[in-house]
């Protein structure tokens, strides 16, 4: 019989076993040594929540233009959300752009500052 978890580490079944066994583990908060560590986590966390926003706000005003039957109020609502939508995500984008144009400028060169997500949740 062929090993079916061939090609899966080891270390996301021994992270299971480890919640597991002390799920309190799951609710610890991350370690946050300094100022810039929480301004970069909450600053990804904000980035996220942007997309997210942006997407399904998308995906609401497609959902809106199909269902309008003509309506021309109703294509007009779709329309100003497709627009919103579309506006937040790119301002996102920029937002993203600039954190990486100061960390770049500063020398910033620590994947961890760049990169800062919260671990447990």
């Amino acid at each position: 019989m062929a090993n079916i978890f061939k090609g899966y580490e080891e270390s996301t079944f021994n992270e299971l076993e480890e919640l597991v066994a002390n799920p309190n583990k799951l609710f610890t908060i991350p370690a946050i040594d300094s100022v810039s560590d929480l301004l970069g986590m909450v600053a990804n966390i904000v980035f996220g929540i942007g997309f997210a926003f942006g997407f399904i706000g998308l995906a609401v005003s497609f959902v809106k233009l199909t269902t309008s039957r003509g309506d021309a109020k109703a294509v007009d609502t779709a329309k100003n959300g497709l627009t919103w939508s579309v506006l937040a995500i790119l301002v996102t984008i920029f937002a993203i752009a600039i954190k990486y144009i100061f960390l770049d400028l500063a020398g910033v060169k620590d994947k961890d500052l760049l990169n800062a997500l919260p671990e447990n949740i």
